[in-house]
């Protein structure tokens, strides 16, 4: 058995007595995020510039934005209704960005204490989800002209295939009509573009903006089952799908019917008639975003011959560029990607492509064919600085680097050879390291033709710019609904941490969504002498993108338009200062990796942390959590090996952990999404047998029901 676990034992949809209570006697159905609305008094809140404890990051949770929601609750509590309204369409439009800290919940005695914060835009339609029936169609008729115009000009745009503008009139008002014809637009050239999936979540959003009390069966159906935790009473008094308020009660889908399966029944009703026939045609995809259980170390079962009856390989030797990331074992960091007959190698400064069963070299380009200003790697390596100067700072023991293709083109983060500080030393004191500079580039995939890139201009000062020249890339980049999300950031000394999503076809910026500002170790002149690399963000198909910062927090985004959905801290390991010539360091446990969907939870194993933790995916709660130290020693007893320090996934109930060993844990009862692991399964080797230290091994890969060493 696992010892001293710690299980977080908070009820997700407890309510702090107070603003919310008032709010509660005036405003029904408020259960699907009670504990969304209990956002921290402005006495207690800590505003964007000041630190969480003594953890060293900053999330954008602002004063005003803060403020202005006590308003919006204090309205509703007095009765206030077209003030109340009026002050959240204002928090809307100014602060939609913007995030709120929940009110703490005490904790047990050791037991892991985190904050959580919810999106502004997210609590602002939980609100407006929960009002009266009266007072929701105040909010649709105020706003129903400035809707509707708005709509009309968005479509104009979305014939040309841009549907930013549809989702702003989504966003801005978000249970009109108008938003729900949004959503519907946006799901047809989804659809156009082959994106089914994205497409049906995207017809079931505009669902909820035309009947705002089906969110409950929405997030059940996204979930699998009943969502869990909530609020008691208010259950009790607004149940799923009921608005209690007007003439006659609207009643949605029943125990055990799907949201689309209520919407087909209703398909001669208009708004559902339209609905009902584009959900027709999704209907052969299965859209069950929180059971996917792997990582980007994880994939399908592999196809064809069986392991070990034919020697594997090609008969070809394909050459790679001898770029950072070449030999062994930073290689090990390299993860190729599959499309059909091709396979897509990047070495982080070049991208090669190669027919998948032969080997054989189907195009190689590279930063120099970019067509770029700058100068080439050849031209670096010629020059005084040399490659060496553009190397020190590359982090080849935690950096990922992978590709990305929707099966049309291809995409890759690229080195550049620009400098935002040149590297400076002092009577060999080493004062600035010159850290690398990552930008995407696209290809065609069949041809490899280039078709954009974001490489800054010769002369680049390092801050002038848009966003895509201004911000290096810190992951690999992740296509959902034709747009590449990636982990960006600026360095000076603090990282300002982005996730940004660009569009796949011409690398125009989407969507920018300032998630955390935090620190890594520094050396005595406070500079930092390696780069900071983050993993892929993971996103599931109704349109969550999961982003493990590395730096504090675990967030969720929309993906679709990058709102933040919730943000929770977590408990970082412990970081030293710069002294003399000895740079900072960080007691880092696990591996740098993705985090991993599993049933309705995110199972997240943080560089900058000592646990593994569980987190409910839809509010951010933290589940449990359990110290890699538990882990390890659960593993082999014996202590012949040292650690486990990879998440792999979840497969069958059992959560699969790498390193020195593979393990597998299970719980003692229920799902891994609610219970911590509580004993070891397997173990290969077997526990006591010599493990897998060996720094040329690559990192063991989950692929479908077997583990690849």
């Amino acid at each position: 058995m696992i010892e001293n676990c710690t299980p977080d034992r908070r009820a997700e949809g407890r309510v702090v007595p107070g603003t919310l209570a008032r709010v509660g006697r005036c405003v029904a159905g408020l259960a699907a995020l009670g504990a969304a609305l209990a956002v921290s008094a402005p006495s207690e809140a800590r505003c964007q510039d000041e630190v969480v404890g003594d953890r060293a990051f900053h999330v954008y949770d602002t004063q005003i934005a803060r403020a202005t929601a006590e308003q919006v609750l204090d309205h509703l509590a007095s009765g206030r209704a077209s003030e109340a309204l009026a002050e959240l369409q204002g928090l809307l439009e100014e602060h939609g960005g913007a995030v709120l800290r929940l009110a703490p919940v005490p904790v047990a005695r050791g037991q892991v204490q985190s904050d959580t914060f919810v999106g502004v835009e997210r609590w602002s339609l939980s609100l407006l989800r929960g009002l009266p029936a009266s007072t929701l169609q105040l909010y649709r008729d105020r706003h129903r002209d400035a809707s509707e115009r708005a709509l009309e000009e968005a479509r104009l745009a979305g014939l040309a295939g841009d549907w930013a503008p549809l989702l702003t009139v989504a966003r801005r008002w978000p249970v009109t009509p108008a938003a729900g014809r949004a959503w519907i637009a946006v799901g047809d050239l989804l659809l156009e573009r082959g994106d089914v999936d994205e497409a049906r979540a995207s017809w079931l959003r505009a669902a909820t903006a035309f009947e705002p009390s089906l969110a409950s069966a929405l997030e059940r159906d996204l979930a699998g089952s009943e969502p869990r935790g909530g609020d008691p009473e208010q259950d009790a008094a607004a149940p799923d799908g009921a608005i209690v308020d007007g003439p006659a009660a609207f009643v949605g889908p029943g125990p055990g019917e799907s949201l689309q399966a209520w919407i087909e029944a209703r398909s001669a009703d208009a708004p559902w008639a339209g609905l009902a026939k584009r959900l027709e045609i999704a209907r052969g995809s299965r859209l069950a975003p929180m059971t996917s259980g792997r990582s980007l170390l994880g994939g399908e079962e592999p196809t064809g011959r069986p392991f070990g009856q034919q020697p594997e390989g090609w008969s070809v030797e394909v050459s790679l560029p001898r770029d950072p990331f070449w030999q062994s074992p930073a290689s090990r960091r390299v993860f190729p990607v599959r499309a059909g007959d091709r396979l897509l190698i990047s070495t982080s400064r070049s991208l090669v492509c190669v027919e998948a069963e032969t080997g054989e070299l189907l195009w190689r380009q590279s930063t120099t064919s970019l067509g770029t200003e700058l100068p080439t790697w050849a031209e670096v390596e010629r020059s005084m600085r040399g490659l060496e100067t553009f190397r020190e700072a590359i982090d080849t023991d935690e950096g990922f680097v992978a590709p990305a293709t929707d099966g049309a083109v291809a995409i890759a983060s690229f080195q550049v050879p620009v400098e935002v500080e040149t590297q400076q030393d002092y009577n060999e004191l080493e004062i600035i390291k010159v850290l690398p500079e990552r930008r995407l580039a696209a290809f065609d995939l069949v041809e490899g033709t280039p078709l954009w890139h974001h490489a800054p201009p010769r002369d680049w000062d390092g801050d002038s710019g848009t966003f895509a020249e201004r911000f290096t890339v810190v992951s690999p980049p992740v296509i959902h609904a034709g747009r590449a999300l990636v982990q960006c950031a600026r360095t000076r000394g603090r990282v300002e941490l982005h996730v940004a999503a660009y569009d796949l076809r011409t690398g125009e910026l989407a969507w920018s969504t300032p998630v955390i500002t935090g620190q890594r170790q520094l050396n005595m002149f406070g500079r930092m002498t390696e780069e900071f690399v983050a993993p892929p963000v993971v996103c599931s198909p109704d349109g969550r993108a999961f982003v493990l910062t590395q730096l504090g927090v675990v967030a969720c985004l929309d993906a679709f338009s990058g709102a933040p959905l919730w943000e929770t801290s977590y408990e970082q390991v412990a970081m030293t200062s710069g002294r003399w010539r000895r740079a900072g360091s960080m007691a880092s446990v696990w591996r740098n990796g993705p985090p991993v969907v599993h049933e309705d939870a995110l199972l997240a194993a943080p560089y900058d942390s000592p646990h593994l933790m569980a987190f409910d995916a839809r509010s951010g709660a933290l589940r449990w959590s359990m110290r890699q130290t538990r882990l390890c020693l659960a593993a082999d007893p014996t202590g012949r090996t040292r650690e486990v320090n990879q998440l792999l996934g979840v497969r069958e109930g059992l959560l699969v952990l790498a390193g020195e060993r593979v393990a597998a844990f299970e719980a003692a009862t229920g799902s891994l999404a609610t219970h911590p692991p509580a004993r070891l399964a397997w173990a290969f080797p077997a526990v006591g047998a010599d493990g897998l230290a060996n720094r040329w091994l690559p990192a063991p890969v989950l692929s479908g029901r077997s583990v690849l060493v």
